[in-house]
């Protein structure tokens, strides 16, 4: 069996390139110090309106109506205070790179 001269000439070909990916890297990091950091709610969002409180004459549908919207505005700035507070919560933590 007669050998093709472009066979070893592959193999060196194919052996530079597997020597072109060991690039030298820096070693990794390691984090030795695990530190916890407590949330820090502001303390605006932690109070919500107080309900509003029903006058003793509700006479007229006027009345009722005004005290129902100031009732339904309370509870979305209640509302929005808490998803303001959700969403600081649940933010992925923001790590320094350690050296």
């Amino acid at each position: 069996m007669r050998r093709r001269l472009t066979t070893p000439l592959w193999l060196l070909f194919s052996a530079a390139l597997l020597t072109a990916c060991a690039a030298r890297s820096e070693p990794p990091r390691v984090v030795t110090k695990i530190e916890t950091v407590k949330q820090r709610v502001p303390p605006q969002l932690l109070r919500c309106p107080p309900a509003p409180i029903p006058a003793a004459d509700l006479a007229t549908q006027r009345q009722v109506a005004r005290f129902v919207l100031d009732l339904h505005v309370a509870g979305d700035e209640c509302r929005a205070k808490l998803e303001a507070v959700r969403q600081l919560i649940e933010e992925p933590a923001v790590f320094d790179e350690v050296r």
